[in-house]
């Protein structure tokens, strides 16, 4: 079955779905709805974990001779990522982070130290890359982003917010003109911006939270313009999700209940019609039920909050599956020490 006609199924079926949350979810009116979405998302789980941080090095360091103590931590962080400690992962990457500008000028690469021996840069034939050295704040604002996502897996949610606040404050090295004259902006300010709502919205700030969201699709044009509607309809989905999650206790369990049970309505499209609403749909269904999940966790209704994350870890290798992970494993830990 493929997943837009497994999403039609879950939107028919949300008819019986939105009767019941009108009337009031019990808790294993709930428990029952989080297990069968659970199914629903385990057919559709990534097939492989996409970790952002192994990009922006092979793009940005692929080409340099990087110095012992950076291969070091290098190997101490992908220990802790197959471990699942995240915060970890970000503390490592910090130190990393902190080697790198040391040796990385914008007017060339130059060692900094006497102990660490220079970045060297070895151009590859036909590589772009090669030609770009350095990318100076390009580089750094991935990083950091980089970082933050690490403490975000972490369920840090205002520590992740002070780096994508940070990401967002660099100014690019170069404008992305510079690739095409019908791309303006940076998609890396965009990406930030983009996180910063999420967290927000997970620490309870809608007005900022919806701030970020309405800016973050003007900070990257990528001259396309069947892509700037989509950034429409995403920005979109969220700003629904989002202001659901930061209203009041009873009402934000009310309106994330009615999203997550298939009730977004997507907007409708001038140039790719209505193609891809059944996956929009699916898409507001899981991250309500993360929202939901963080509710009820807040709310120290563990067995709701871990029916929840359950669920959407069925993605396996997301953002918010991992999230949800992490924060089953904190349920887990709390669940053995009261006993």
């Amino acid at each position: 079955m493929n997943r837009i006609a497994l999403v039609g199924g879950t939107v028919a079926l949300g008819t019986v779905f939105i009767v019941l949350a009108t009337r009031g979810n019990t808790p294993m009116d709930a428990k029952v709805k989080f297990a069968k979405f659970e199914s629903q998302l385990s057919h559709y789980a990534e097939p492989k974990d996409f970790i952002r941080l192994k990009f922006v090095a092979h793009d940005y360091l692929e080409n340099l001779v990087l110095p012992p103590s950076f291969r070091r931590l290098n190997n101490q962080l992908w220990s802790a990522y197959s471990k699942q400690d995240y915060l970890t992962c970000a503390k490592l990457a910090e130190k990393m982070g902190q080697i790198i500008p040391n040796n990385y000028e914008l007017r060339g690469l130059v060692p900094r130290t006497a102990t660490e021996p220079a970045f060297m840069v070895r151009p590859k034939v036909g590589s772009m890359n090669a030609h770009e050295y350095p990318f100076g704040n390009d580089f750094l604002i991935e990083w950091r982003i980089c970082i933050g996502e690490f403490k975000a897996l972490g369920n840090d949610y205002e520590g992740a917010l002070g780096d994508f606040n940070l990401a967002s404050s660099m100014v690019p090295l170069r404008s992305s003109r510079s690739i095409s004259v019908s791309i303006r902006g940076s998609d890396k300010l965009q990406d930030a911006a983009y996180k910063q709502a999420k967290m927000f919205a997970l620490l309870g700030n809608r007005d900022a939270c919806l701030e970020r969201l309405k800016k973050a699709p003007g900070l990257y044009w990528s001259g396309c313009g069947n892509c700037m509607e989509g950034e429409s309809h995403f920005e979109d989905r969220f700003e629904k999700v989002y202001w659901a999650a930061t209203a009041s206790g009873a009402q934000a369990e009310r309106e994330l209940w009615r999203l997550a049970d298939g009730g977004y309505k997507p907007l409708k499209g001038e140039l790719n019609g209505d193609n891809n609403s059944y996956e929009e749909v699916f898409a507001a269904r899981t991250e309500a039920t993360f929202m939901l999940g963080e509710l009820y966790y807040r709310e120290g209704k563990y067995d709701l909050a871990k029916a929840a994350f359950k669920a959407v870890s069925a993605e396996r290798f997301t953002e918010n599956a991992k999230m949800s992970q992490s924060r089953l494993r904190t349920i887990a830990s709390l669940s053995s020490k009261s006993k």
